[in-house]
Order: structure tokens, then sequence, then C-alpha cells
């Protein structure tokens, strides 16, 4: 699970929603603790917030065996979309090997699905070796990468 986030509102229900609008997922979603219930005093006087402190609750292994499966078959079909656009005319097949051309270590397979999600590439490595200090680089927080599928992890555990 992810670290704790404190949240406070009026009363609970609004502290908790707070929460799912902060985190991006619905209260079923959340690890949930009260710090404190609040009160809403005597005609508002002394009134105190309500105080919870949520997290998102970590996926089972079996949603993240579903996820990566179908995740598996939309790049699986990316592939096949943009083999069959690259053979359709000279020009897209130039452009394919333009790119080709520039990431040439890895298999047919793998410069289709490179091509497909950025044309322009001119480089590509897992986030372990850009963030190396071999290549001294770094990858941004929320920068987008570019999926290929590993086909020597087997998906089903």
């Amino acid at each position: 699970m992810g670290e704790y986030m404190q949240f406070s509102a009026k009363t609970k229900n609004e502290a908790i929603t707070k929460a799912c609008i902060e985190l991006g997922v619905s209260s079923d979603q959340l690890d949930i603790q009260v710090v404190s219930e609040g009160s809403s005093g005597f005609f508002g006087i002394g009134s105190k917030p309500a105080i919870i402190k949520a997290c998102k609750k970590e996926e089972s292994s079996e949603e993240k065996e579903i996820e990566k499966i179908i995740d598996s078959v939309k790049i699986d079909a990316l592939k096949e979309e943009t083999a069959k656009e690259v053979v359709k005319d000279e020009t897209a097949w130039k452009r394919y090997l333009t790119t080709a051309a520039r990431i040439y270590k890895y298999p047919f397979q793998e410069q289709l699905l490179i091509y497909a999600q950025r044309p322009d590439a001119t480089a590509c490595a897992s986030i372990e070796v850009w963030n190396s200090r071999k290549l001294n680089c770094w990858v941004n927080k929320g920068a987008k990468g570019i999926a290929l599928i590993d086909e020597e992890i087997p998906i089903h555990g």
C-alpha cells in the first residue's frame, strides 16, 4: 500500500469524498482510518472537522494478472494493425524503415510496436537502463513510455 494522506471536512463522508477525488479512485478502493469523527458543536460553535487518513488499496494479484493479459492483447492488436499499415504503400514502408534503422537491435515485432507508438524514437531502453549511471540520463516523473511485450516472462503465474 502507498502512503496515507490526511483529509478533513465537516463530516466523515465529505472527508472520504475529498480523498476519493484527490486519489482518483472510488471509496471501495481506499483503505480508510478515521482519526476524528468530528462534531457539529452547539449551533456551530465549537465544531470540529472530521479527519481521516486514506491511501489506495493494492490491487489483488488476480486483478493484476487480468490487467496484464488485457494489456498484452491490446499491444498485440496494435502490432498487427501497424504491420498492415506499413505494407500498404511505399511511403509508409520508408517511414517505418527510417525508424527501424535507428532501433536496429530490436526484433521486427518490437520495431513495429516502437514505430506505432513513437515513429520519431531515436533510442529505446528499459527504465532501469535509462536511470542507470552509465547513461547519465533520468526519466522524468510522469513521462510516457513505449509499451513492449516481454515474451520471456510468463503471463500466467
